[in-house]
């Protein structure tokens, strides 16, 4: 993806196109391991950049695919809005039930 987005001057198509193109940009730790290609490690290690050292990726790429779930329920008549507000809605109970009284350790 990286690659892709910093082809043919597509960083600079909009603002959001240079904003992206600001972004640091990195594979997770784990799945770094089958990115063979001279691009993704020069470009793309998670080694490299210190500031995520201590992040831990794997919660974040399980959130991923949490929310990644519902991506059917989003595709068709949801305009940008009610998106938004749609994946704030499921941010608060995630973190509702995560932060219950109730919950049980499993």
């Amino acid at each position: 993806l990286v690659q892709y987005a910093q082809a043919y001057g597509r960083t600079d198509l909009n603002e959001k196109t240079r904003e992206f193109a600001r972004v640091k940009k990195f594979v997770e730790t784990w799945h770094f391991r089958s990115h063979v290609g001279a691009f993704c490690r020069e470009h793309c290690n998670p080694n490299s950049h210190p500031e995520i050292k201590d992040f831990n990726t794997l919660v974040c790429e399980q959130h991923f695919k949490w929310v990644a779930g519902f991506k059917h329920m989003t595709r068709v008549h949801m305009s940008a809005a009610v998106f938004n507000f749609f994946l704030l809605l499921l941010c608060w109970l995630d973190h509702e039930q995560y932060n219950s009284p109730y919950r049980t350790e499993a």
